[in-house]
């Protein structure tokens, strides 16, 4: 039996959640919790550059800075 696929019914049958319409209000808590996974993983990439610059203060942290621009 194919992976996703209902006892009794063809694969080709299967419901596929991508042609599932999303209620909108859980599409709007979606988008929150995108954005607030967002802002979280840009506070981890401040962090990380902070904690680099007080162990390793000669080495360059500028990439570190440039991938910020990504979560923006």
């Amino acid at each position: 039996m194919e992976p996703g696929a209902r006892r009794g019914r063809p694969a080709e049958e299967a419901p596929r959640p991508e042609d599932e319409e999303v209620d909108p209000r859980i599409q709007g808590e979606l988008e929150k919790l995108n954005q607030s996974t967002d802002d979280i993983n840009r506070r981890e990439t401040e962090l990380e550059v902070q904690n680099l610059s007080l162990h390793f203060p000669f080495v360059h942290v500028g990439f570190y800075e440039q991938e910020d621009s990504v979560f923006e």
